[in-house]
Formats: structure tokens, C-alpha cells, sequence
């Protein structure tokens, strides 16, 4: 399944939008009959439900780790990636609650609603409240249609419902009963054709689809055409069975004066569709078998082809499979004089991000340095090389933020891992991950412990070693050069913090030349709370952001 972030929920989204997108457009060109449009409507909302299997259609077997030859490549050094714990908004959270929120809302609302249909089927069943059936008039339509429906002409609805599949109810308004026997045959012949298509499975599915993606307007629409050509094709099929069009057209200009619906049900007036249904059947537009087949592979082909560039161009990254080694696992070493025994215990697979999935390159190796407290947990985990060999196929020059996507994705990885507790502590371990570009899958090819198992002085702020405390604030001063060529963005810096808390050195990570200075400058005029480890002040390093933004 694809892994619950923002950036899957954004690809999805864009997917859903693309697919729904090319068939607006498909369905605004050809102008299809409603049974069409209602066929195209239906196999891409479920063709949005499947969406999420993408995963599974890019699972390849691991590539094996070839060695040798790598440092004859065209390479590009990135230093100084990190993922760490901050003190930034959990947007995943704040995201993922609100859709939750929204999608408990909605089941509830949809809960009220089936309570309600099944306290009115419930009275029509036993026949409380109800007016008296016209009993020749609901067996003959019955008979031609083969429906075995439960009908009853009732004071309390407004508008014609029909719920339920086994059995089917159908709920008239007792006000028909004063009708004409044309349009009350014509508007009980429409409800019946709902009963006889089973559209309350399709009404329920549509809804529950619509709960999943309530967040999507895109979905909304789609829901709103489906909804539309099911009533456009019962319209024209009730008019061919009973030959009442004047009088059928005459219930449909007279439901306008109503209000809408309820929602749940497949029933005769959705006043948003009326004026719609009306042209529909004023039109009468037949489409030759041969336009149909034409019309119809034309749409199916459109539909795939966008399928395939929403798929291409926003692939979904899969969920990390979190896995226990079934034998402890020792470290291999790369270097003969790696000192101090350590096992990994537990550790998560790094995952290959969409954007590294979608790009081309030849390979991507990492090296992230881990630190391990007493209690084998990472405490942080920093990318201190990273090297890309371009595809040899491939012309097109690699974006550097496909290596920032694959250093976050192998620091996030490490970063769950546990090992044996080290020797002493705290100390460092170097993994080496490779990003295959031909496979695009990832592969830990080696981890070591570095000589003598310990980490350098300097400790780095991450999970268990959380960030100082600010003390000074110093806001950086905008140059006025890089204000008048309109230049903004985020300049991410590595400060280390000395035993004081002043800020000793700094490193750019990320740069913006015309605005480094003025980021640097006033951080370095911070002043943080000193850390403290076993009682002792010691110095460490953090990574901090300084954003540049111009007033609207």
C-alpha cells in the first residue's frame, strides 16, 4: 500500500485530478448519449478507488550490488543532508486529522441518513401513514418490468424514494394520488426502473467513494455527472416504456418548485439536474452503432493514456515495510581496523521516494552517519557524502533534489534502526545505501562501525538529544539587492553550538548566494540555553532555516 504522507497524498490527488480532468474534456468533445457518459463516469471513479495499487505494479526484485568501476564516473558530492526532529508543525498530522475528521463526518451524516430511510421503509411496511395503494396501476408496471417492489404512496415524503435492494421500497408522495394516471404511471415507472437496475448499489457505492475523497472538488464533480446520467438514462428508458413524455416533462417542470433530494437516494428530482434532463429528453440525439463503438474506443483510449501520464508523472512511493531480522544481523566492516563488535538488531527498508522511482540516473550511493546512544536507539542520522553516477543512456542532467529525496529517505530509515548497545557511547555508525537507477530500488550495502566505536565530540541535536533552547533571537536584515531582483527563499544552515551557547561555526547546506551572509550573520548573533550531557556542557550542532520572504 502507499505510505500515508503528504507527498503521496499530493501525487494522488494530482492523479485523480488529471484522470477526471481528461474526461471532462473527452466527454465536453464527443458529447456522448447518457448511457455512454454513465459507462465513462463509472470505470473512472473506480479506476480513482484503484489508484493506490499502483505500488504494486512497480515491485521488482532487489538489484544485487555490483562492485567496482564507480570512481571513473561523473560524480557530484552533496554534504550535509539531515533529517532531524524540529520544532516545525507536524503538517502530516495536522493533514491526516482533518481528513479523518471529515471522513467521520460524512460516515456519520451518511448513518443518519440510512437511519432515516430505514425508519420510512419500516412505516411503509407496516403501512402506517400511508394512503391507499393503487393497487392495478403499481402490479401492472411491476409485471412488465419484472420488479417485485414494495410501493406505497405515503404523507410524509415530498419527492419519490427508492432504497433497498431485497427488498426494494419505493416511497411516493401522497399528493400523486390526485394526479393524472399518465404522469403518476410515468414518475412510479421511473422509481422502478431505479429497482430494477439495482442503482441503490451504485448510489451507496458513489457515496462511500465520495467519503474517501470528500477533500477533492474533482470528485465531487464526477459524483455530480454519474448522478446525472443514471437519471438521464431512466428518464429516456420511462418515456420509451410508457410513452408519456409531455406528461412526464410536466412532473419534471412541477418537481422544480421542490426541495432537492435527500441524499441516499436514487430517486426522481435532483434540482441541480433538472434543467439538464429536460434538454436531454427535448433532444432526443440517437447515436448510430457505428459512432457509439467509435465514440466509446475513442474515450476508453483517452481514458488509458491519461491513466498512464498521471501514473508516470506522479508515481506513489509505497508504505515502509517495518521487518524483524529473523538472525541478528552482524556488521560487516570496511575498514580492517574497525575496533568494538555491535548488531543490528531491528531496522526498517529505505524506501525509493516517487521522484527518485520517476528519475534516471545510474546510481545514487549514500553514506549516512548514525548516532547510537547506551540503549542502541538512533538518535540522529546525517547523509555525509552523497555520490550520483548519471545513466549512461541519459543526456538529461539529474536534479539535485532527487538526491535530497534519497537522503531523506535513507536518514529516515536509519533513523528507526536499533542495534546492540555499543560499547561505550555515545558512538557512530556509517551505513552505505545505493540507489539502483535501473531497478530503482534500494539496497544497504554496508554498515560499519567507525574506529574505536565512538562519534565525534560535537554532538548533533535529533531524537533522543533534543535542540537548545533559544535565547537570543537576532532577525536577519533583507539586502536591499536581493529585494530589488525580487530573490526569496530558505537558506538551511549548520551551526555548532559552543558549551556557552553562542554560536561558534556555521556551514550552508542549502544555499541562496545573495542571501547566505545576511542568514549567517544573524545567526551567528544567536544565543541558546547550554546543552548538558552527564551534567557537563558540551557543544553541538544543529541545523536551523532562515526564511526570506517578500511582502506581497
Amino acid at each position: 500500500m502507499p505510505a500515508l504522507t503528504l507527498a503521496n497524498l499530493a501525487f494522488f490527488a494530482a492523479q485523480v485530478a488529471l484522470l477526471i480532468g481528461v474526461l471532462a474534456l473527452t466527454l465536453a468533445a464527443l458529447r456522448p448519449g447518457p448511457a455512454v457518459r454513465l459507462a465513462a463516469c463509472r470505470v473512472t471513479l473506480v479506476a480513482i478507488l484503484l489508484l493506490p495499487l499502483q505500488v504494486w505494479l512497480r515491485e521488482t526484485p532487489p538489484a544485487a550490488y555490483a562492485q567496482g568501476a564507480l570512481a571513473s564516473a561523473a560524480a557530484l558530492a552533496v554534504d550535509g543532508i539531515e533529517a532531524r526532529s524540529g520544532r516545525a508543525l507536524p503538517w502530516g498530522a495536522i493533514v491526516g486529522g482533518v481528513l479523518g475528521a471529515g471522513i467521520a463526518l460524512r460516515m456519520l451524516w451518511l448513518g443518519l441518513g440510512l437511519t432515516r430511510l430505514r425508519r420510512l421503509g419500516s412505516l411503509s411496511v407496516a403501512g402506517e401513514n400511508a394512503a391507499v395503494t393503487i393497487e392495478g396501476e403499481v402490479s401492472e408496471l411491476q409485471a412488465e418490468l419484472g420488479t417485485r417492489a414494495r410501493v406505497a404512496f405515503v404523507d410524509r415524503v415530498h419527492h419519490p424514494v427508492t432504497f433497498g435492494i431485497a427488498p426494494a421500497v419505493v416511497l411516493l408522495p401522497a399528493s400523486l394520488l390526485a394526479a393524472s394516471p399518465d404522469r403518476r404511471r410515468a414518475i412510479v415507472c421511473h422509481e422502478l426502473w431505479h429497482v430494477r437496475r439495482r442503482d441503490w448499489l451504485w448510489v451507496l457505492g458513489e457515496e462511500l467513494a465520495l467519503t474517501a475523497l470528500w477533500f477533492h472538488p474533482a470528485v465531487w464533480w464526477l459524483v455530480g455527472e454519474l448522478q446525472l446520467a443514471r437519471e438521464q438514462v431512466v428518464d429516456r428508458l420511462t418515456v420509451a416504456a410508457t410513452g408519456a413524455r409531455r406528461e412526464y416533462m410536466d412532473a419534471l417542470f412541477s418537481a422544480a418548485d421542490l426541495p432537492s433530494a435527500p441524499p441516499l437516494l436514487s430517486g426522481f428530482l435532483r434540482r441541480r439536474h433538472l434543467a439538464r434532463r429536460l434538454v436531454s429528453l427535448a433532444e432526443e440525439v440517437v447515436m448510430s452503432r457505428v459512432r457509439l463503438v467509435a465514440g466509446g474506443a475513442l474515450m476508453v483510449a483517452v481514458l488509458l493514456g491519461g491513466g498512464a501520464v498521471a501514473l508516470a508523472a506522479w508515481p506513489l512511493a509505497p508504505m515502509p515495510r517495518e521487518r524483524a531480522q529473523p538472525q541478528i544481523e552482524q556488521i560487516r566492516g570496511l575498514r580492517p581496523d574497525t575496533a568494538g563488535g555491535v548488531r543490528v538488531l531491528h531496522r526498517l527498508d529505505v524506501e525509493v521516494p516517487g521522484i527518485v522511482a520517476g528519475a534516471d540516473f545510474g546510481e545514487i550511493l549514500l553514506d549516512v552517519d548514525a548516532a547510537v546512544e547506551s540503549d542502541g536507539g538512533v538518535t540522529s542520522a546525517r547523509v555525509v557524502t552523497a555520490t550520483l553516477h548519471g545513466d549512461r543512456g541519459s543526456s538529461a542532467p539529474v536534479e539535485p533534489r532527487v538526491v535530497e529525496a534519497a537522503a531523506t529517505a535513507a536518514v529516515d530509515a536509519i533513523r528507526g534502526w536499533r542495534f546492540e548497545a555499543p560499547p561505550e557511547t555515545p558512538a557512530s555508525v556509517l551505513v552505505r545505501v545505493r540507489f539502483d537507477g535501473e531497478s530503482h530500488r534500494s539496497v544497504v550495502v554496508a554498515v560499519t562501525a567507525h574506529t574505536g566505536y565512538k562519534v565525534p565530540t560535537v554532538l548533533r541535536a535529533g531524537g533522543a538529544i533534543k535542540p537548545p533552547t533559544r535565547l537570543v533571537n537576532v532577525a536577519p536584515e533583507y539586502p536591499q539587492e536581493a529585494q530589488d531582483a525580487k530573490i526569496q527563499g530558505v537558506v538551511i544552515l549548520e551551526a555548532t553550538i559552543a558549551e556557552d551557547g553562542s554560536v561558534k561555526e556555521i556551514e550552508v547546506l542549502r544555499s541562496i548566494p545573495e542571501l547566505d551572509g545576511a542568514a549567517a550573520d544573524a545567526v551567528k548573533q544567536w544565543r541558546f540555553e547550554p546543552t548538558l550531557m552527564n551534567g557537563v556542557a558540551v557543544p553541538i550542532k544543529i541545523t536551523t532555516t532562515v526564511n526570506f520572504t517578500l511582502a506581497p
